[in-house]
């Protein structure tokens, strides 16, 4: 993935990784072709190039980008267990 802070380009990337998606809830990942995506985003080959290597350019971008998002949430879930589990603690709820 070409980084920038382009907002026609981050546009652009974000619109091919929402029909990525979207297709991969239809068929089956390794039946989706480049020339798919192109057609459902409507975008040219050029466009999807200038932005993504492949279409797996695409998915790990789109991984990258909730990994940051998934950790916070983890992190505030692991938090949360704490917090409970020190709750019960003072009650004497804990075994």
């Amino acid at each position: 993935m070409n980084p920038t802070q382009n907002p026609i380009a981050l546009r652009s990337k974000k619109i091919i990784a929402e029909v990525l998606l979207r297709l991969m809830t239809q068929y089956p990942y390794a039946e989706i072709t480049v020339k798919h995506i192109l057609l459902e985003a409507r975008i040219s080959r050029k466009t999807f190039y200038r932005n993504f290597s492949s279409k797996d350019d695409v998915l790990d971008a789109y991984i990258e980008a909730i990994l940051p998002i998934k950790e916070i949430i983890w992190s505030i879930s692991c938090f949360l267990n704490i917090l409970y589990l020190l709750i019960l603690a003072m009650y004497g709820i804990l075994l």
